[in-house]
Parts: structure tokens; sequence; C-alpha cells
């Protein structure tokens, strides 16, 4: 009878064993994580959709080996899908394709709600390129299609569009690989979800404020013509006063003593300063209706600027006027009157800053192009971040409490006025200033006649 027979020595577990063959699939799946982390990382940082789209589409392109990717966006508005961005290896590609549900490929990743993958897409007749180009713009050469896979792109349970990819050769998925490029499109969707809704909020913000300018400008508008009516009703009686004032000054002169005859002559000034101020609120309204027309000729602006210097003899006081101007005429073609209106608006801005004793410069300077008008004063100079607001109608600038302030003696039309018709003679307006320096007001016209 024979004894126990010798068991034989185990042989040891195949290196290709189940143990093996886990290793690589748990190596990818950390690849795979990895991948998609760094996708969704890389998407929700910003909320600009075109940022959003491009990162996602090139990270997916890279990583799927498609040589093009694109992305259909559903717009609830339609109920169609609408091309938002396409990339292949060189960059974006051109977009404008729509598509209804069950319509092409894309249209029945629509449908279905789940990834539709084919190979071979010469034996897919219902193919439609997924991401255009669309014809009308062909500019850029696309190889054609030979392979799609289309995943869809489902964000908070409703699905927002579809990620396309293309191959220019037949290829397939395997189940591994699909499964790993349909996780990262759900991932990213709630990425491209947020952007479309930040877009949306950015949209509606946009339009109530394009609403609220309107209503705005609606109530400007009746504003102006409410001041325009009152102002027009005061010039009458006005006109009416400052007439009595000058038949009483006349007739006066003789029979009141010195202190009246100067408060008269006061009375006179302020009757004579609210009829400026009433034309520059009537002259600014049709300006900017474009009701007053310019009658251009040829202008001297020597003797615009001089008439205009001359109409403020009695208003100058001990303040010195300095005039610089070439010897020979300045022609330009301009409408006289504005242009005498333009200067004396000037020189009342500068004699209602100027110290009692200053000095006020006037002056004209050519060159080749143009020609530039000057205005410089003694005032206490108005600061940089004043310097384009000024021009704006009832802008207020506030002087020092030490010297007279622009608020308590204009209306803020005056230089509004002035920028006006300046631009209208195709010139342009500004000033050169800084506090406690006094300022430089000018204007430039062109320097032709034609």
């Amino acid at each position: 009878m024979s004894g126990p027979q010798p068991t034989a020595p185990r042989k040891p577990a195949s290196p290709t064993g189940p143990r093996r063959r886990a290793e690589p699939a748990r190596s990818r799946r950390v690849k795979h994580l990895a991948a998609i982390n760094e996708v969704v990382a890389a998407t929700t940082s910003t909320l600009d959709l075109q940022q959003v789209l491009d990162v996602f589409l090139e990270n997916l392109r890279r990583l799927s080996g498609a040589d093009r990717a694109g992305v259909m966006l559903l717009d609830p508005r339609t109920d169609l899908l609408t091309a938002a961005a396409a990339r292949d290896a060189d960059g974006p590609l051109p977009v404008g394709l729509r598509l209804a549900r069950g319509e092409g490929a894309a249209g029945r990743v629509m449908e279905n709600e789940k990834p539709l993958i084919v190979p071979d897409v010469r034996r897919f007749p219902h193919f439609v390129p997924p991401c255009g180009p669309d014809p009308s713009q062909d500019t850029h050469p696309v190889a054609q299609a030979l392979s799609y896979a289309g995943f869809p792109l489902v964000s908070r349970g409703r699905i927002i569009g579809v990620a396309s990819l293309v191959g220019t050769k037949p290829r397939d998925f395997s189940p591994d690989e699909a499964s790993f490029i349909d996780t990262i499109c759900r991932a990213t969707a709630v990425s491209i979800d947020n952007a479309l809704a930040h877009q949306e909020l950015q949209r509606r913000q946009q339009r109530e404020l394009e609403v609220s300018y309107e209503k705005l400008r609606e109530s400007e508008r009746l504003c102006d013509s409410l001041v325009h009516m009152i102002v027009h009703d005061l010039r009458s009686p006005l006109s009416a006063i400052t007439g009595y004032l000058e038949i009483f000054a006349v007739e006066a002169k003789t029979k009141l003593g010195p202190e009246t005859q100067v408060d008269l002559a006061s009375a006179m000034r302020a009757a004579r300063n609210m009829a400026r101020m009433i034309n520059g609120i009537l002259d600014v309204s049709k300006m900017e209706a474009q009701m007053m027309k310019l009658d251009l000729a040829e202008c001297d602006l020597v003797q615009a600027v001089a008439r205009s210097l001359a109409d403020f003899e009695s208003l100058i006081g001990a303040r010195r006027i300095a005039f610089e101007h070439p010897q020979a005429p300045v022609v330009v073609r301009a409408d006289q009157e504005i242009v005498v209106r333009i200067v004396q608006n000037l020189l009342a801005n500068a004699l209602r800053l100027t110290p009692a004793i200053g000095k006020i410069s006037v002056g004209i300077a050519l060159d080749p192009e143009q020609v530039r008008v000057f205005v410089a004063d003694e005032g206490p100079g108005i600061p940089a971040s004043y310097h384009r607001k000024i021009f704006d109608k009832y802008a207020q600038v506030e002087a020092p409490t030490t010297t007279t302030t622009m608020r308590n003696q204009t209306t803020g039309l005056g230089l509004a006025f002035c920028k006006l018709p300046v631009e209208a003679h195709g010139g342009r307006i500004g000033v050169d200033s800084e506090p406690g320096r006094g300022s430089t007001f000018w204007f430039t016209l062109p320097n032709q006649r034609e």
C-alpha cells in the first residue's frame, strides 16, 4: 500500500492574473479623477461664458484625442440647439449651426439625453456637422468629419446642451473612455450653466439699465421743456424792467446823488446779467435741439475778440486786460456772432474769478491747421478732476470760500453753451488750470476758409 503522495509545490500567481490587471484600472481611475478635477477647477474659476467654453473644449479635445470639439447650447426661447463654440488644434473654429431636437447627431443626443457614439459617420445618414462652420462664413477650412461622439450637458436635472467630439478618421470609444468623457461633460455642465445664468443676469441688468436711462432721458426732456417755457416767459418782463431802468437812468442823471446813481447802475448790471443767463438757457436748448443754425462766412477773429472786449469795458473796473494777437487779420470760416458770444462767455467767466485788481490775458495763436483763442485769469484755479465736467450743462465748481464762487454767480450754462457751437464749428474747447494758479480757457477753430 503506497503512502501519501507528495504534494506538488504551488506555482506563484501569474503576473498577468486579476491582481496585476487591477493595477492599471486603478491607476487609470486615479488619472481620470485628477483630469476631471483639473477641468472642473479651470471652468469654475470664471463666470465668462466664452472663457468657460474655451477651457472646457480645449481640455476635452486634449483628453479625448479628438480632432475637433464643439458645444451646442439649448436656446430656451426657441428650443433649438445653437453652436456656441468649437475648437481644433489650431484654435477656435467658426460656428453658426442650429439644430432642432432629433435633428442630426447632436439633436439625437439632445432628444435621448444620453451619449451617442458614431464610429463611422458614413454609416449614419442623419449626421450633421455639430459645430459648423456657417456656410456664409466660409473662412476656415475644416477637414471632413468621419467619426462622432456626442454627450449631453446636464445641470441641475435638465439638459442645457450637447458636447461633440469629431474625428477625421473612423474611431470607436471604449465603454471606459465614453464613461470618462461623459463624466467630464456632466461635471463641467454646472460651470457652463452658471456662466449662462450670469450672462442672462447681465443682459437683464443691461435691459433694465436701458429702460431706466430712457426714463431718465424722458424726464430730462420734460424738465428742459418746462425750464424753456418758464425762462422764455421771463424774458418779456425782464426786458421791460431793463428798458425802464435805462430810461430812469437817463432822466435821473442830474437829479440823483452819486450813491443813488451807483445803485441804479448796479441794478442795470444785474438785469443785464439775468438777461444773459436767460439767453444762455434758451441758446443751449436750441443748440441741443439743433435749432440754432450756424451762419458760416469769413470771420476775422481779431475783430471778433476786440468787439467782445469793447462790450465788457464797463465791467472791467480796475482789472487789466492784455490782448495778444497777430498783426494781420486772422480769417476763418465761422459764424461771427456766435464766436463773439463764445468769447464773451469766457470773458464773463474770467471777470467773475479774477480779483478786482487782477489781470486777464486774451490771445489768438496760429498754427497751420487751427487757430487757438484763449482767455487766462488770475482766479483760484480749477482741480484737474473738474476740467471736463465744467463744460457739462448746469455744472458748478466750488472755488475757495475766500473768493467769489461760480455757484452763486452763474447758472453753469455759459461754458456748456461755448462747447456746443465750438464743436459744431469742428473745433475743440478746454481748460488748463490747477488750484492756486489761475485758469486758461481756450478753444480752437479749423484754420481754413473753405
